[in-house]
């Protein structure tokens, strides 16, 4: 077994990003193209769901926690997706797809879905709650299925802080945003932040 411990800046507009476009598409996922849109349509939704504490209770539930967009106004949503959003976020509209997971150090985690029919993408955020504990699971045609368990802590600062552990064959690795600025007693560098990653190979 090996363990590597380390920390990476990350600029306020940089994203860690959990996908379903599979490893053969080349182009830019973070950029919004419209043949990345379509690869996120046909390929398998990300499957998300509560995951309980040690005594085997929900503490807090995703739906409990999640918002619409609050940059669009109403009739800027799509309507079945304004209406249905907690169904959605459950998987009982299949049609709608969880394509990506959205994180940065201070940001709420952010929610991407497409409508595998209409091509009509939304966005739902989730409030930074302790006690959340979520998981993101997607089916790979080679047979793996990719896991991803995300917590919300109490953070530094009064704040919370998102503790992500990727799980692979060969190990896995966590990555903790909890938006630690690089200098404090400089304002020019609020900007930027650090990320804290642990690596545990078998």
């Amino acid at each position: 077994m090996r363990i590597t411990g380390y920390r990476r800046e990350f600029y306020c507009e940089d994203k860690h990003i959990i996908t379903n476009t599979p490893e053969s598409y080349k182009g830019d996922i973070s950029s919004g193209d419209v043949t990345a849109m379509h690869v996120n349509q046909i390929c398998p939704s990300i499957r998300i769901s509560n995951v309980p504490q040690k005594n085997g209770k929900v503490k807090v539930d995703i739906a409990d926690q999640a918002e619409l967009n609050m940059f669009l106004d109403d009739e800027d949503i799509t309507p079945e997706f304004r209406e249905n959003y907690i169904k959605i976020l459950r998987g009982e509209l299949p049609s709608w797809k969880l394509f990506a997971v959205e994180l940065n150090p201070n940001g709420n985690p952010c929610l991407n879905f497409v409508n595998e029919d209409t091509g009509a993408d939304e966005h739902l955020f989730i409030e930074r709650v302790p006690g959340l504990q979520m998981m993101f699971e997607l089916d790979r045609v080679d047979g793996r299925t990719d896991k991803y368990l995300l917590k919300i802590e109490h953070g530094s600062c009064d704040g919370t802080s998102m503790v992500l552990t990727e799980y692979y064959n060969y190990g896995r690795c966590e990555i903790i945003f909890d938006g630690t600025p690089i200098c404090k007693s400089n304002p020019a560098d609020k900007q930027w932040e650090y990320v804290y990653v642990t690596e545990i190979l078998y």
